[in-house]
């Protein structure tokens, strides 16, 4: 099986399908985009990358992601982090 990208953007989600998709895909890539980090934060779902300005996510749950610990932290990029923190 070959690894798949999944991104979860903010907006409205079907929760239902989109858990599905997570969960049917064993080797994935999550990418989290502005607002779909409070969607994998609420289904503790740990993103591999975080982009967006961030605008509309609350800073708590960006902050949550970028004290993960033992090395899964995600890459985060955006405008309003002031490009990368975290990851490599």
């Amino acid at each position: 099986m070959s690894k798949r990208s999944i991104i979860i953007s903010g907006g409205e989600l079907d929760e239902a399908l989109t858990l599905s998709v997570l969960n049917q895909q064993e080797e994935r890539c999550v990418i989290a985009v502005d607002k779909g980090v409070e969607f994998l934060y609420y289904h503790q779902i740990m993103p591999d990358y975080i982009v967006g300005d961030f605008d509309s996510a609350d800073h708590k749950t960006l902050e949550y992601f970028s004290a993960s610990a033992n090395g899964d932290t995600p890459n985060l990029f955006g405008k309003a982090l002031g490009g990368k923190l975290g990851g490599q």
